[in-house]
């Protein structure tokens, strides 16, 4: 979930920015931009977490491939 969050964050911001799109969808997509950035920053800290709380059992080589991922 936390890789769409990006996308869509990177898509807002663009929107957002471009003065060909109607103002009103600027302005959504302003304040979606914000919304996503609340959303990325936990999801953010609850992946950290996860991974604290969870690596410290697997191997060296399971580690490895969940952080290549």
């Amino acid at each position: 979930m936390l890789v769409f969050e990006e996308i869509a964050q990177d898509d807002n911001q663009r929107i957002a920015g471009d003065e060909n799109v109607w103002q009103l969808a600027r302005d959504i997509n302003e304040y979606h931009a914000s919304d996503e950035a609340r959303h990325i920053a936990f999801g953010r800290v609850l992946l950290d977490e996860m991974w604290n709380r969870s690596s410290p059992q697997w191997t060296e080589d399971q580690q490895k491939q969940i952080a290549d991922y």
